[in-house]
């Protein structure tokens, strides 16, 4: 019985729909398909702990020290860039592009002047 269950779960991780990495460890996400959404640009996403996050058309991103962000980003042909801190960016992508969110985020990410790169995760309100 263990075994099918594992089958089974590796069969639904291999049909998962994107991951993107976080402290060096694949973290898949399962799209939820919602009827109802109050911003269209947003698509949402289960996290392996059932946390639902929406991802929009935004890529942040942190270089490693001493690189030129900035200039990195403008050879690597993106244009709507925003400065957040000294060395962390934020990318808003074209509508073409943002399609391809987590495939972009990690071509960024292999990039060794790159320190980490993912999307502009949006979280849920919670109450207190």
């Amino acid at each position: 019985m263990k075994y099918i269950l594992a089958v089974i779960y590796c069969s639904v991780l291999s049909f998962a729909n994107e991951y993107y990495f976080s402290f060096n460890k694949k973290v898949v996400l399962n799209k939820i398909y919602e009827n109802r959404s109050v911003d269209n640009n947003i698509t949402y996403y289960l996290t392996p702990n059932n946390n639902k996050i929406g991802v929009n058309d935004e890529i942040i991103l942190q270089c490693n020290n001493n690189i030129d962000c900035n200039k990195l980003l403008i050879s690597l042909n993106f244009k709507n860039i925003s400065k957040i801190s000294n060395n962390i960016f934020l990318i808003k992508l074209t509508k073409t592009q943002k399609d391809n969110i987590f495939e972009i985020s990690r071509m960024l990410s292999k990039n060794t002047s790159i320190k980490y790169s993912h999307p502009n995760f949006i979280k849920n309100k919670k109450r207190r």
